[in-house]
């Protein structure tokens, strides 16, 4: 599916985003419709469904990898063109080529401080849930008859990663407060961005308790609650960060 976001103002480039549904890659269709409601970007996504819980085979046209988020930039000549790739890259592009200000902290310390957090949510954060899933993923994924030998194996180790989850998020709930209400401080920033991938999937899967770090849940809220997340979460089809839309669910 192909949908274009238009705007009123003039850019130089034309963006596409090509999104793999339930994939980090909200996070850079959430930043974009945030870049569109306050400048006017303008961009175009494509969607792609997810095959057996794997990206489709088509996206390797695009890039070699295969991999989602894709943002194709094209400038005014055929030189001008570029694909970007990793989520963290894009916005780290985006917010310095479009976000004028918007998500960039007021003061060395603000700064300092989502730079932290934003390194904290891609290398700590993202690695503890994303070898959690890994493991977790494998057992529904055998054959019937040898499910059992290799599900107590994978379950164990996908546990003792999630251990080290808790602590991580004692950190989180003890950095917001009511002057700083976001990682990036008095506002939002990119390492709240960055963030809100690992805690969609704790929350979804029941791995995030709100009533013990209710300051990460009230901020995990307000994100929800932002219409450009409302918005990213209507034009990118499926976030089912449950099953990864596998015909069978993923215990």
């Amino acid at each position: 599916m192909e949908q274009t976001i238009a705007t009123e103002s003039a850019q130089r480039e034309a963006l596409t985003l090509h999104h793999l549904s339930s994939s980090q890659s909200f996070r850079v269709l959430w930043a974009l419709e945030e870049l569109s409601a306050a400048h006017g970007l303008q961009y175009t996504i494509r969607c792609y469904k997810r095959i057996n819980g794997l990206a489709p085979p088509e996206m390797k046209k695009i890039h070699p990898l295969g991999k989602s988020p894709i943002l194709v930039v094209d400038g005014q000549s055929p030189l001008e063109h570029t694909v970007r790739v990793e989520s963290r890259l894009i916005l780290r592009w985006l917010s310095e080529t479009y976000e004028v200000g918007m998500w960039t902290p007021k003061t060395a310390q603000d700064s300092a401080r989502d730079a932290l957090w934003e390194e904290f949510g891609v290398s700590t954060l993202n690695t503890i849930v994303n070898l959690a899933l890994s493991f977790e993923a494998v057992p529904p994924a055998l054959p019937f008859y040898i499910r059992p030998i290799f599900s107590s194996f994978c379950y164990a180790i996908a546990n003792f990663h999630l251990q080290k989850l808790g602590p991580g998020l004692a950190l989180m709930e003890d950095v917001l407060t009511d002057e700083r209400p976001w990682f990036a401080g008095p506002k939002l920033g990119l390492s709240d961005i960055n963030l809100v991938w690992p805690i969609d999937v704790a929350s979804q899967r029941g791995w995030f308790d709100a009533k013990q770090f209710p300051k990460v849940a009230a901020w995990h809220q307000r994100i929800h609650e932002r219409p450009a997340y409302k918005r990213a979460l209507e034009k990118g089809g499926s976030y089912d960060l449950i099953t990864f839309d596998y015909p069978k669910r993923w215990l």
